[in-house]
């Protein structure tokens, strides 16, 4: 996922964090999250690298990030 990249913002005076990428010269938002599911991100991110890897394929016509 060579091409996304992190923004922060706001959502109801709530910090936010917003994973895009550009796609046909327009930005795209993958995911948003707020802080409490950032934590349960960084709590499980062993879990997370690993169903990566275990379901990584080569990259689909659906995927908008090559592999």
């Amino acid at each position: 996922m060579s091409n996304s990249y992190t923004k922060k913002g706001e959502f109801k005076g709530f910090p936010v964090l917003s994973i895009c990428y550009m796609k046909d010269d327009e930005e795209r938002t993958l995911v948003s999250f707020g802080l409490k599911k950032a934590e349960g991100i960084l709590e499980h991110s062993d879990e997370i690298a690993k169903f990566v890897e275990e379901n990584s394929r080569k990259k689909t016509d659906n995927s908008p990030f090559g592999r």
